[in-house]
């Protein structure tokens, strides 16, 4: 499902006409935010992603400069220019290299555009569906609404404007006709010498580095055969004025989604599904998902002697092609599973120590990664994010 965030300002009582779009304008800087669609419409936050514009060398083109942070690790993806006569917009990876069209601001109605953005996968032809005008600091800009050209009027993928860039990010352009599946971005905002002349209304921030509510923990205590059983999931709220609770698949036991309460006791040996997830009511969905089991064992004398399963440390999270698992020693095999948010298994191997397993293949989305040492306990159970 596509959410298409709505771009209308307020218009200023008094507001000039400007036919200048200005792209390519190195006073300014853009905030994208990332999120993944996990299995039951949660969404994961990629976190916030800057892009700026720097004239290192003489001539036509800008340097385009990206960070994490914004202050610090800024890093150099390409080089943009424009075409004040045409009003087009280009950009390419080197110097030489040959360059794709990534704004047009000189459509009319009806007219078909190519993008080709170097840095996204091949876009459907888009065509503007309609024109109007926005006040971005104090001048007029036209906004157009593009659709995939084979669908029918009204059916937007993706919204330009004159000096700001796409809905989905400034260099995001053509994502909207990508056909990409499992995520999105967000233009959060845009700003000049460090004064914000445009912000997305939905978001009304510049900077977002998680969704809340979280669940604290994403496993559950394990249950034991014929006894009573009683766990109450814990939420970090954080900035959400408003949630709920809502019990996807209980196997086994009740839950409680006013209170938070799984319970029941359990008259069979095994692991039984147990999935919640939690929705930001400000937002309209899910921002975190326990997908885990709960496991009914045997009560039996323990030792005193603690043996713990040891933790693993997967990095980094979200990734754009390899992920990292540390193993805490070497002497232990442990299984990874790697699965779908439906749960359908891609990925099997055994870790033994460090290892970089290369996931470039993966669409962008949500994946579930569980880790079993030899004793078959669970030391892993994370949500991990594809760019």
């Amino acid at each position: 499902m596509k959410y298409f965030l709505s771009f209308c300002l307020i218009l200023a009582n008094c507001v000039t006409f400007a036919q200048g779009y200005q792209i390519a304008d190195t006073s300014k800087m853009w905030n994208t935010l990332g999120i993944g669609h996990g299995g039951w419409m949660v969404y994961m936050c990629g976190g916030t992603t800057f892009h700026k514009f720097s004239q290192n060398e003489p001539g036509e083109y800008l340097t385009v400069y990206e960070s994490q942070d914004s202050l610090i690790s800024w890093h150099e993806t390409g080089l943009i220019r424009e075409d004040t006569l045409t009003q087009r917009v280009y950009y390419t990876i080197f110097d030489g290299w040959p360059e794709g069209l990534i704004y047009d601001f000189s459509l009319e109605v009806g007219d078909t555009v190519q993008v080709v953005n170097l840095l996204l996968a091949d876009a459907e032809p888009m065509v503007c569906d309609s024109i109007d005008m926005v006040n971005i600091n104090g001048s007029l800009k036209k906004r157009l609404f593009l659709r995939i050209a084979e669908n029918e009027p009204g059916n937007t993928c993706e919204i330009w404007i004159e000096s700001i860039g796409s809905n989905f990010g400034i260099m995001n352009s053509g994502y909207g006709a990508a056909g990409y599946a499992g995520g999105t971005f967000n233009l959060l905002c845009c700003s000049q010498n460090g004064n914000t002349i445009w912000m997305d209304p939905f978001w009304a921030d510049c900077y977002i580095d998680a969704f809340y509510p979280q669940f604290v923990s994403h496993a559950y205590d394990t249950a034991y055969l014929n006894e009573y059983y009683e766990y109450y999931v814990s939420v970090d709220t954080g900035n959400a004025p408003a949630i709920e609770l809502i019990g996807e698949y209980i196997e086994g036991f009740t839950f409680d989604p006013q209170t938070g309460k799984i319970s029941g006791t359990p008259t069979q040996l095994g692991s039984f599904d147990c999935i919640i997830t939690v929705k930001n009511l400000e937002y309209g969905f899910c921002t975190d998902i326990i997908y885990s089991d709960i496991v009914v064992v045997l009560r039996t004398n323990t030792s005193t002697i603690k043996d713990e399963p040891e933790k693993i440390k997967i990095y980094p999270n979200p990734f754009t092609s390899n992920l990292t698992f540390e193993c805490p020693r070497d002497n232990i095999k442990y299984s990874l599973y790697l699965y779908t948010p439906q749960g359908s298994l891609i990925r099997e191997c055994f870790l033994t120590s460090t290892l970089q397993a290369d996931l470039s293949d993966l669409t962008a989305g949500v994946y579930l990664v569980k880790i079993k040492d030899e004793k078959g306990r669970l030391v892993l159970n994370e949500r991990v994010v594809k760019l």
